[in-house]
């Protein structure tokens, strides 16, 4: 890195890929981390894991800490909250089916929700 290939690239890999394989190098020499990624070499995972970091519901930051959306909470941002959230969890007649949930016949999510996603302000 740097104007005349001066400055090493951090976190080199066996396979010779800088910034531990998981993002790149500036000028400057410091690593921009890819999305799921943190840390001064891009060595560490987003909670929430690589492919789906804060569980698609926040924004992991350099610390890898993540900072939630509306109506959600947790430390990787799994858990809904709020009153639709409370009401979504007081609902559930089945079980978790991947991104899916059962719930109780005759109960519906409403049209704002259908809308815009679980979350929005409406």
């Amino acid at each position: 890195a740097g104007d005349s290939c001066s400055k090493a690239c951090p976190g080199l890999t066996a396979d010779g890929m800088y910034c531990s394989g998981a993002g790149s190098c500036t000028k400057e020499g410091v690593c921009r981390c890819d999305a799921g990624r943190w840390g001064s070499t891009c060595q560490n995972e987003c909670p929430g894991g690589e492919m789906n970091p804060c569980h698609s519901h926040g924004v992991c930051g350099m610390g890898g800490t993540c900072t939630c959306s509306e109506g959600w909470t947790g430390s990787s941002c799994g858990r809904l909250v709020g009153a639709l959230g409370i009401a979504v969890q007081g609902r559930m007649a089945g079980s978790w089916m991947g991104a899916y949930v059962n719930v109780a016949e005759g109960w519906s999510l409403s049209s704002a929700v259908h809308t815009h996603g679980i979350g929005s302000a409406g």
